[in-house]
């Protein structure tokens, strides 16, 4: 998760200095390729990318879920889990999605799965003394 929090967070970067070194982006029919996603348009790579970041922020949500389970803690940390998946979605069901907003919708989603991790981290270290309180899957995960 670490990983593609940091490659998404490059690519974010190197997109936004990108679009402002040609102007406004991709212009309709004039044959620009980006290498990196297989010659598809900029739009619908990074369409896909906070996708990524949407499923791996729903999977982070999920293990504070698991470890507030078995921590037996009742006041689970805030995840902001509603209105992060309504920006998602607003973006995600649009047709036309202009570079601005796929690049807000993509820092979005990073930030929320930045703030989640830290309580991921938080709960760890509430269970210190005893075994590691994730499965084997969840461990894969997370590391």
């Amino acid at each position: 998760m670490k990983q593609i929090i940091t490659t998404c967070q490059s690519i974010h970067h190197q997109l936004k200095r990108n679009t402002k070194e040609q102007g406004k982006g991709y212009k309709g029919k004039q044959g620009q390729i980006n290498s990196r996603c297989n010659g598809c348009r900029p739009n619908d790579c990074l369409s896909n990318r906070s996708g990524l970041l949407a499923r791996s922020r729903e999977e982070s949500e999920r293990l504070i879920d698991e470890l507030c389970k078995t921590l037996t803690i009742a006041d689970k940390p805030r995840t902001y889990r509603r209105l992060a998946r309504k920006q998602y979605l607003n973006v995600a069901k649009k047709k036309h999605k202009t570079t601005r907003e796929l690049h807000k919708a993509i820092g979005q989603q990073l930030r929320y799965l930045k703030r989640n991790l830290k309580s991921i981290h938080g709960l760890l270290d509430k269970a210190t003394g005893m075994s590691f309180p994730l499965k084997s899957r969840d461990q894969k995960i997370f590391g």
